[in-house]
């Protein structure tokens, strides 16, 4: 049973932190939970927030425990080789969970124990000097929210250091961006070089340094990968990774980030047990849900969640926005209108993650889906070619088809081993009644996708 609200968590005030809260948490344990925003703001969000932290937030327990773990040998001083890589299907929840992450490392800075924490698109990579520029950027921002806590002489020696590294970067053209300004453009830097510029003024910070979408790596973030995952930076930094399914692979295969320590890629799926049921238990005690008829409206709209995170959010809100039209009493609203509007929501989330296929390419999908639910719980490179066979689709690349597959959150790798699996909750029900042109020829192209 979570352990309810209290009554400033419960306000509508500040969504965040204040900057001038000094109280540091005992070795990175998980952040207080984020306060909940008020019920009429809360009902317009159609998605998880990705830019602010998850009031509803629970469970990956094991999740957190793993980002603990490396941050806190980077607090001893170990750097490299703990590159930490979390991936999953779209609503899985990483997006929260880096919220959760970026806020514990925020709390832990203090003028004289610098941290930095720092979110980024894996396209950041490509060019070295915009990741550095980023970087000083955003410990500067970080030395303005630690000067709010009162004048501190390592504060300002590390703001002496900053503004050298500042002007140095101006000089060399770097700009926002990674626009280079002048008249002749300066050559690119490689990564070793641009981290070198900055390593003064961050030899007394470490960083944990979030990098999102890393399924999209492009082979050209290669060599600050390289740098990043083996410790060469010069800077104590800890890269933490966030992808879709298949973003292990991808940043082995484009970025050569091969060898994560043992431990360090975590699959995240659904919520389990009380996990699954306890946000939508704490939206209904933030916002004063009552009546006898509670405990059937949590079951419920758990259960139709069947605990993905996206689909809690979906419940969430739909069932807000019915009480609040009956004054937060469950015994008036409607769970019925409540649960229909959280699987339209569904419906709407699996159009988007289906987005761009015509009539002859859902064909495998819906081959798929049929299949899982008779009961084809895993599946292999084999089962695949027999899946386009039987959709007429036998002369497509499956390998291309996969690639599709994992890109749209489709298909997943189950974890420590070779096997596949849907790994959305309902997405089976959904796939097969997708509609299809059952006139299409088979498919004659290697990429799969006509």
């Amino acid at each position: 049973m979570p352990e309810p609200l209290d009554a400033a968590q419960r306000s509508p005030v500040a969504y965040c932190a204040s900057p001038t809260d000094t109280a540091m948490p005992e070795p990175f344990d998980r952040p207080p939970r984020a306060p909940a925003p008020p019920v009429e703001d809360w009902v317009r969000f159609s998605d998880r927030a990705d830019n602010a932290r998850e009031p509803f937030f629970v469970g990956r327990a094991d999740e957190y425990a793993t980002f603990a773990d490396g941050a806190r040998l980077l607090r001893g001083g170990r750097v490299g080789g703990e590159t930490i890589i979390f991936q999953g299907a779209p609503g899985a929840g990483k997006s929260a969970l880096m919220q959760e992450c970026l806020e514990a490392v925020r709390r832990h800075s203090k003028p004289d124990e610098q941290w930095l924490a720092l979110s980024l698109d894996i396209r950041t990579l490509i060019d070295p000097g915009t990741l550095c520029r980023k970087l000083a950027d955003g410990l500067r921002e970080e030395h303005q929210r630690l000067a709010a806590m009162g004048r501190h002489p390592r504060l300002k020696e590390a703001g002496v250091k900053l503004q050298a590294v500042w002007a140095e970067l101006v000089a060399r053209g770097i700009g926002i961006g990674g626009a280079r300004a002048g008249a002749a453009p300066t050559p690119a830097l490689l990564p070793e070089g641009a981290f070198g510029l900055i390593a003064d003024a961050f030899r007394d910070v470490r960083v944990v340094l979030c990098v999102d979408e890393a399924q999209n790596v492009e082979p050209e973030a290669k060599p600050a990968l390289s740098v990043l995952s083996r410790g060469q930076t010069g800077i104590d930094i800890l890269p933490v990774f966030f992808g879709l399914g298949h973003a292990a692979d991808a940043l082995a295969r484009e970025g050569g980030v091969s060898r994560p320590p043992a431990g360090r890629v975590v699959e995240m799926g659904a919520l389990s047990g009380g996990d699954a049921r306890a946000p939508l238990e704490l939206a209904f005690d933030a916002y004063g849900v009552h009546g006898r008829d509670r405990e059937r409206w949590l079951d419920t709209l758990a259960g139709a969640a069947q605990g993905w995170p996206q689909h809690l959010n979906r419940m969430e809100v739909a069932a807000m926005r019915e009480m609040l039209a009956h004054g937060m009493h469950c015994d008036r609203a409607d769970l019925g209108a409540a649960v229909a509007a959280g699987e339209a929501a569904k419906r709407e989330y699996y159009e988007r993650r289906l987005g761009g296929l015509g009539p002859r390419a859902r064909r495998p999908y819906r081959e798929l889906g049929a299949r899982v639910l008779e009961g084809l719980e895993t599946f292999d490179e084999g089962d695949i070619d027999d899946i386009l066979a039987a959709a007429g689709h036998g002369d497509c690349d499956p390998d291309a088809w996969l690639r599709d597959a994992r890109r749209r959150g489709v298909v997943a790798a189950v974890p420590g081993g070779g096997w596949m699996q849907v790994p959305i909750p309902s997405l089976a029900a959904h796939l097969v009644e997708l509609p299809i042109d059952r006139a299409s020829r088979p498919c004659k192209t290697s990429g799969g996708l006509p």
